[in-house]
């Protein structure tokens, strides 16, 4: 069979975009708009000069922090008659304990009014990240489907959370990570009862163009349509799970290997208990994760 991923395959027909006439053709190598001088000139213009190489199995962490990790946690509303949220002070501590350990610049910011936040968002974004590896968001909230909860508002964390970092140069191509804990609806899972056996070359440049949507991954605490649970004494069941799987495997295992890890441990561990509203009891949670990532994530200790 083929090799599918021959570079610079000749192409007998155009890329077609789906449901319209737009279409591309694959450059060869003897275009004049690839040669040498061009390419030269415009990595010579470029604000973007990536340290991983082209087909690099893992991103570049040859920077002076792994990362930069943003906590935005809440535990007390004003809009929503929403309950406070004791475990927000927890997770900060987890987090804090978990990413100081692998090399991350930590900021907390602690019930920030919509407005607020906005403002911690749009300095963020516009930082120059040249000294990280990647870039890492965690929010600790209520949530319902499509929205996140701030202290006097509402948010689309699409629009307001994970716009803002793909537009920042000294991100491209390296991770964005976004830890999401909030509640994303009002379903619970029953479970269900299984019976389980026991048993490059550093001196050359070339010119790669990738997507904007790529090197994203967003870590939700659940699946769409479901809650989280948390617990007021130790925290959201979701960073419980997640940095005790960073401290235990973080240095030998890749980043989506950690969360699978941690998905499992979750998934199979955890149960809900409320003496005081029986009906949330018994219940199962389990991580949603969604990527564009290009390479693996593995964070050096």
């Amino acid at each position: 069979m083929a090799d599918r991923f021959v570079e610079n395959e000749q192409m007998e027909a155009p890329d077609e975009v789906d449901g319209g006439g737009l279409s591309c053709l694959r450059k060869n190598d003897s275009d004049e708009e690839n040669s040498e001088n061009n390419i030269a000139k415009r990595f010579a213009d470029s604000l973007v000069l990536s340290k991983s190489s082209k087909y690099a199995e893992f991103y570049s962490m040859n920077y002076k922090y792994n990362g930069y990790l943003l906590i935005l946690a809440h535990s007390t509303f004003t809009v929503g008659n929403k309950e406070d949220r004791k475990a927000a002070g927890e997770d900060i501590q987890m987090l804090r304990r978990s990413f100081s350990r692998l090399n991350f610049k930590i900021e907390v910011h602690e019930n920030l009014r919509l407005q607020e936040l906005q403002n911690v968002i749009m300095r963020v974004s516009s930082m120059d990240f040249e000294n990280y590896a990647t870039f890492a968001l965690a929010v600790s909230s209520h949530g319902n489907p499509g929205l996140f909860f701030a202290k006097d508002a509402t948010y689309d964390p699409d629009e307001e959370l994970f716009e803002p970092f793909k537009k920042n140069e000294s991100l491209f191509g390296k991770p964005k990570i976004f830890f999401l804990e909030p509640c994303r609806g009002i379903s619970v899972d029953d479970g269900v009862t299984l019976l389980s056996s026991v048993e490059t070359d550093g001196n050359q440049l070339e010119e790669v163009t990738i997507p904007r949507e790529a090197d994203i991954l967003l870590v939700y605490a659940t699946v769409e349509g479901y809650i989280a649970f948390q617990n007021n004494r130790h925290g959201s069941q979701f960073f419980i799970y997640l940095t005790e799987a960073l401290n235990t495997f973080a240095g030998d295992h890749d980043l989506l290997s950690i969360l699978i890890l941690a998905n499992q441990r979750l998934s199979i561990d955890f149960e809900s208990y409320n003496s005081k509203a029986p009906k949330w009891s018994g219940k199962k949670q389990c991580m949603c994760i969604v990527h564009t990532l290009t390479r693996r994530i593995m964070f050096k200790l």
